[in-house]
This record gives C-alpha cells, sequence and structure tokens, in this order.
C-alpha cells in the first residue's frame, strides 16, 4: 500500500490536480496485477494447473526465449507471472476526437509524452469519463485492450485475457509489446505502432519458420493482407471526413452530410 501511495504521490505532482483520479486509478491497477500475479514456472511445475494451461504457458516461454535469442529484444523480467482476471480485459482505451475533425484528441502523460488515447482499468470509470466527453460534443470510443506494455518500467505479466488465444496470435502479441521496449519514441505513436507492428510480422514469420510450421506462414501472410486492405479502407474515409469537415459549412449542414457518408 506504501508504494501505490508514492506512485500515486509521484504521479500526482507531475500531473497536475486535474488528471489525479486517473493517475490514482492507473497507480491501483498496476499494483493490483503486480499482487495477483504467480509464478509461470511454478505453474508449469505444479500437479493441479490445468493441462491446457500448462502447455500454453511451455510455448510461451519457449516464444520469449526465442524472441530474446534470436529478436534481440529485452525480455529480461517480463512474463515471469501469470495473472488470471476475471473480466475479458485488463483495461479499456478511451479515444476521442472533436465532433468535426478526425484528429484524436491528445494526452500527455510523463516519460512516455502524449497519445491520443487513455487507459483505465475500470470500465465504469472509463465510461463516466466518455460520457463527460459527449457532453461537450466530442465523438468518443471505449475498446477493452487484452494487453499492453510499460516500456520496462514494470515486469509485464501473462494475463488470462490472452494468453488462451491460438499460439501464433499470443507469440504476435508478445513479440509486438516487446518491441515498444526496444524501441519507443515519446509523443510519436505513429512511429512506434508501425514498427512494433512490422516487428511483430517479422518476428513472427521468423518464429514460425524456426518450428517448421510453414503451413501458418501462408496464413500470416493472408492476414497481413487483409490488415492492408483494412488500413486502406479507413485512410480513404478518412480524407473524405477531412474534406468534408474543411467545408464553411453550417453545423446543421455538417451533420446532415456526415450521417449520408456514414450510411454508405
Amino acid at each position: 500500500m506504501r508504494i501505490e501511495r508514492a506512485c500515486c504521490a509521484l504521479l500526482i505532482l507531475l500531473a497536475g490536480c486535474e488528471t489525479v483520479s486517473f493517475y490514482q486509478q492507473a497507480a491501483k491497477g498496476q499494483m493490483q496485477l503486480a499482487s495477483q500475479g504467480r509464478s509461470v514456472a511454478d505453474l508449469i511445475a505444479a500437479d493441479d494447473t490445468d493441462h491446457r494451461l500448462r502447455r500454453q504457458l511451455v510455448e510461451i516461454s519457449a516464444v520469449l526465449g526465442f524472441a530474446q535469442a534470436s529478436l534481440g529484444l529485452p525480455v529480461g523480467g517480463r512474463y515471469e507471472e501469470y495473472v488470471a482476471l476475471d473480466r475479458p480485459y485488463v483495461m479499456w482505451n478511451l479515444f476521442a476526437a472533436p465532433e468535426f475533425s478526425t484528429r484524436g484528441h491528445e494526452w500527455c502523460y510523463p516519460i512516455a509524452g502524449c497519445a491520443t488515447y487513455r487507459g483505465y482499468f475500470d470500465r465504469p470509470h472509463a465510461d463516466r469519463i466518455a460520457r463527460r466527453l459527449r457532453a461537450r460534443t466530442f465523438d468518443v470510443a471505449v475498446l477493452g485492450v487484452p494487453a499492453y506494455s510499460t516500456l520496462g518500467w514494470f515486469d509485464d505479466p501473462l494475463l488470462s485475457t490472452f494468453v488462451g488465444w491460438p499460439d501464433a496470435a499470443v507469440a504476435a502479441l508478445l513479440i509486438h509489446e516487446l518491441s515498444h521496449s526496444r524501441n519507443f519514441v515519446a509523443g510519436d505513436a505513429t512511429f512506434n505502432e508501425s514498427y512494433a507492428t512490422f516487428v511483430e510480422f517479422e518476428g513472427l514469420r521468423a518464429w514460425l519458420a524456426s518450428r517448421g510450421r510453414e503451413a501458418e506462414l501462408a496464413a500470416l501472410r493472408n492476414q497481413h493482407r487483409v490488415r492492408e486492405r483494412f488500413t486502406s479502407f479507413l485512410l480513404q474515409w478518412r480524407a473524405v471526413f477531412d474534406d468534408l469537415y474543411g467545408q464553411p459549412y453550417h453545423r446543421s449542414r455538417c451533420v446532415c452530410s456526415r450521417r449520408r457518408c456514414l450510411a454508405r
């Protein structure tokens, strides 16, 4: 508890009073994860561990060894503990943008810089902030997050929110999150995600090849192509809305035009 209070005090001093509740919930959520962890090695060795969980933990240990030895990713003490959560996501990210803009609202943080989202360990807390932003005419979305990286400030645990995924999906996620600890530019979310996605794809390709699982490589390439097409689709519509919002319309006309676009 004293550690939690110290973390809160430091963050409050850095952030200012207007974001005290956000940093309090962040510190509390992080400390709860730290207190609930069980040693992965002990779980693998225990007779009463579910056989599916044991197999998944053994597979993950192999992925982490490969990530460190072959990809040069900083595993260190990360993922040495497992946390079973009673919820589908570890946290929920809140995204917001002004009513007639495609540019996300930014929140700034000590060390990590600015980002267009804010993460909450408690869904009702995120929903309360979302309602306040909607009352100010922001467009808002609250999306669940199965995993995240503390960029090496804490030893991130394995979480039940993703450990049960297919093996390749878990490997991709771990490589992605570990890459954030290798290279992270404060305030540049576009670079950070582009870099992590590249390392994820190439790292997963190398991992599957090393295990003789070439059949999964074809599926991986197809998923990559689908992701690229979907990204292109979103960027095209973003350009449409950028053009719409750039017109000198009266608000009511802009609302009608936006509704027509969304109905297409």
